[in-house]
Parts: structure tokens; sequence; C-alpha cells
């Protein structure tokens, strides 16, 4: 089975979309399609500029680890992205033994697993355009009221208030985009 699976779909078309294959060195080669949304405890302390690691574990319960081998297949990482996230890498363990708390209760001993680690890096430019920039040229624009005449206050006034009205507006459309979390992003 699959940990920390939140949910998982199986295709079919006509038929299931599947096939076991015997090799000749008397293995066993399973093929099936599935989507799975798998939890993934995320870091955001470098948000937008944070990198990811997920971890994905196919597990069983019931054989021990020097009986049945599990193991993923090589995937080579294209131009991918999921959401708004670059698949950067992708790290397979193979027959590493596994301890999940689930197994334990049905099997003590340590279980075959195949662990696949996803990484993942958030795309930023879409932040560089829309939030950095914009606010760099809002600071840059209340600062050249610094070098205008001493005596134009009610000019300079209004240039500075509706530079930081501006800049409070951004970050405030900012933040309800960010995920919430208990520690300073």
């Amino acid at each position: 089975f699959f940990l920390d699976t939140l949910k998982m779909n199986k295709f079919a078309m006509i038929d299931e979309v599947a096939g076991l294959w015997l090799m000749h060195n008397k293995t066993l080669y399973l093929s099936f399609l599935l989507q799975l949304s798998i939890a993934c405890p995320m870091n955001f302390k470098n948000y937008p500029f944070d990198v990811q690691v997920c971890e994905m574990t196919l597990a069983s319960c019931e054989y021990h680890s020097k009986i049945y081998v599990m193991a993923l297949l090589k995937y080579t990482v294209y131009k991918r992205s999921i959401g708004p996230y670059k698949i950067i890498g992708w790290n397979s363990t193979i027959n590493r033994p596994s301890t999940h708390k689930w197994c334990i209760p049905v099997f003590p001993a340590p279980t075959s697993a195949a662990i696949a680690h996803v990484t993942l890096r958030r795309l930023y430019s879409a932040y560089l355009l829309t939030v950095f920039m914009p606010s760099g040229f809002f600071v840059g624009v209340a600062w050249i009221s610094f070098f205008w005449p001493a005596d134009a206050v009610p000019a300079r006034t209004v240039l500075v208030v509706t530079s930081l009205l501006t800049t409070i507006s951004m970050y405030s459309a900012v933040r309800l985009e960010m995920p919430m979390t208990a520690y300073v992003k």
C-alpha cells in the first residue's frame, strides 16, 4: 500500500490499465496506472523561493524485506510542473526496510518498501513580476520625494502616503495567497 495517501484514483478505459509480466530471472513486473494525492509536509520559511522534498512510499506489511523485494523503475524528469512547483528531481530507494507504525501491529519485523523522493521548486518568476518589482518601484517613487524642495509639503505627503497605501494593499493581496503557517515566512 501507499503510505500517507489522501486520495487514490485507479484508471480504467474499456478494461483496467494494468499489466503483469514474468521475467526470465523469476521476477514479476507489475504495471498499473494510478493517480495519487499524497500528504507532503512542507516548509515555507523561504516562501516564495522554497524547495520542497516529498516522499512517496510503497510498502508491504505482510512480507519481510529479505523475502519480498520492492523497487520503483527509474524515472526521467522532464520539464514538468505540479501547480506552482516544477519537478527538479526524482530519487528512489530500492528495498529499504520499512518500520512504519502502520506495519508494526500486523508484522513486527522490517517489511519491504520502495521509496521515492520528489524534489519540487516553486516557480517564483510571477512573484518577481507582480510583487517584488512593483514594490521596489513604489519605494523608489517614495524616495524621490526627498529630492523635492522642502516647501512642497503637500505634494511630498500625497506621494509618500499613496506609495505607502499601495504597498500595504499589495502586501495584503500577497498574504491572502500565502499558505498559513505558525512561523514567519
